[in-house]
């Protein structure tokens, strides 16, 4: 009898809601349509730390081959060049968005379960997943990506175990 084991262990699921993200690659790929795909890490510390999740956008086409880093056109009124625009404001040029420039900063991932495929049709809970579905800038000035390492340093040196006035020690 022919069995099969399904492998895809890119599709993650975690609960919806917002999450400190940085930009790890992106590719461009042909899903349907002509897409570029940048993934991202969880940074902040808990359950999802480290785990990756991606950000599929639209483009109007690949220029050469899609690949990582591959070379793609984007519209103007695409999510891709809004949020761009979004996070780096008057430091973005409109003739030249370079996704690796989001290397150098820490960004809010809006994080949505994936509940139906792209023909509309109910995916069954246990196949259900993750994406990103927006980036946000931070509120406060835009963090950089060497201060939240440093930062996650700092806490993982920390003592996990909170202090509570009924553990009978006073650290």
């Amino acid at each position: 009898m022919g069995r099969c084991k399904v492998c895809d262990d890119s599709m993650v699921k975690i609960p919806e809601g917002k999450y400190k993200v940085q930009f790890v690659e992106y590719e461009t790929k042909v899903l349907i349509a002509p897409k570029a795909i940048c993934t991202f890490r969880i940074i902040q510390p808990g359950e999802y730390l480290e785990t990756k999740l991606s950000r599929h956008y639209n483009v109007l086409n690949h220029i050469g081959r899609p690949s990582i880093n591959g070379d793609f056109q984007s519209g103007r009124k695409s999510d891709l060049v809004r949020e761009y625009f979004t996070i780096f404001g008057d430091n973005a040029d409109i003739d030249n968005i370079d996704l690796n420039k989001y290397r150098e900063i820490i960004v809010i991932g809006k994080v949505h379960t994936v509940t139906k495929s792209s023909d509309k049709k109910e995916i069954h809970q246990a196949l259900q997943y993750s994406v990103i579905s927006e980036l946000m800038p931070i509120e406060q000035d835009i963090i950089s990506a060497d201060r939240i390492e440093a930062d996650m340093d700092l806490a993982v040196q920390v003592d996990p175990k909170p202090w509570s006035p009924w553990s009978g020690t006073d650290e």
